[in-house]
C-alpha cells in the first residue's frame, strides 16, 4: 500500500518499524520535498517525531537531482537517528550522492548504500 500523496514517490509500511520509500527516475530533492517526507514519516509513525527505532530503506530507481537549498549543513541540521538506513541505487551518478549523504548521516545512525533491493532488505533485518 502506497502512503504517499507526494507524486513520483511510493511509501511502503515493510513491518510495523521498516519504511520502504521508493523515487522515481530523474526525480528532483529539494528542502520542501525534505520537509515533507520529514512530515509524511511523522504521520506514518501516528504523530512520533523520533525514528530512533525506525528501519529506513531509501530506493532511487535512476538519476536524481539535488537543488541548490540543499547543503551539507541544511542536511546535517535536519538528520532524525534512526535504527538503520539503507540507501539504494544502481545508477553511478546517485551512488555517487548517496555515499557522500552516508558519510553525513551515518554520524547518528548506521548507514549503508547498496546497489540491490535485496541486499538492502537483509542488512535492515539483521539490526
Amino acid at each position: 500500500m502506497n502512503l504517499s500523496n507526494i507524486e513520483g514517490i511510493k511509501v511502503r509500511l515493510i513491518e510495523p518499524k521498516f519504511i520502504h520509500t521508493q523515487y522515481c527516475d530523474n526525480y528532483v530533492l529539494n528542502a520542501v520535498h525534505l520537509e515533507n517526507m520529514r512530515i509524511l514519516y511523522t504521520e506514518i509513525l501516528e504523530g512520533q517525531d523520533d525514528l530512533s527505532d525506525i528501519k529506513l530503506m531509501v530506493e532511487f530507481e535512476g538519476s536524481i537531482e539535488i537543488s541548490h537549498d540543499i547543503s551539507e549543513r541544511y542536511l546535517a541540521d535536519r538528520i532524525r537517528p534512526k535504527k538503520g538506513e539503507a540507501l539504494v541505487s544502481n545508477n553511478p551518478r546517485t551512488l555517487e550522492f548517496l555515499k557522500g549523504a552516508s558519510a553525513l548521516m551515518g554520524q547518528s545512525h548506521p548507514v549503508k548504500v547498496f546497489t540491490t533491493v535485496e541486499e538492502a532488505k537483509i542488512w535492515l533485518e539483521s539490526i
